[in-house]
């Protein structure tokens, strides 16, 4: 059936088989013990209602955010976007055919990279901070 003392596996099934019931007992000390433990099992399985409900969360979160992001933009859009906020924004979306003489030529694509650019800048500096950095580019 099998060859006794081969390597480590080998010895595992030579001890299964010669004391069937030491393991038995093994395996019912464990089994309980894993029952009747008072950890919280809501990591292992989570419910999907709950997944749903944290996702929604903070999805409702982030648009809050960035309704407020927006409202500080419109404070600070009439300053116009500079050739090198324009480029980050255009690096980051990995966006090559466009130049920044490209965007300036739609008021709604520029607005828009500089939209980008403001949350960008609120994703890493907050708000008000990223108004003075907005107002004062270079």
């Amino acid at each position: 059936m099998y060859v006794p003392g081969c390597g480590g596996c080998s010895s595992i099934i030579h001890l299964c088989a010669k004391y069937p019931k030491s393991v038995l007992a093994i395996g019912i000390v464990a089994l309980s013990g894993y029952l009747f433990s008072n950890a919280d099992r809501t990591n292992t399985c989570p419910d999907p209602k709950v997944q749903e409900i944290t996702v929604l969360k903070s999805t409702a979160k982030i648009e809050q955010d960035i309704k407020v992001a927006e409202v500080a933009f419109r404070e600070v859009e009439h300053v116009r976007l500079s050739n090198d906020g324009i480029r980050r924004v255009l690096d980051l979306y990995h966006c090559t055919r466009l130049s920044p003489d490209d965007v300036r030529k739609d008021s709604a694509l520029a607005r828009n990279i500089g939209l980008l650019y403001f949350l960008d800048l609120c994703h890493e500096v907050g708000i008000e901070e990223a108004k003075i950095l907005y107002l004062n580019q270079k």
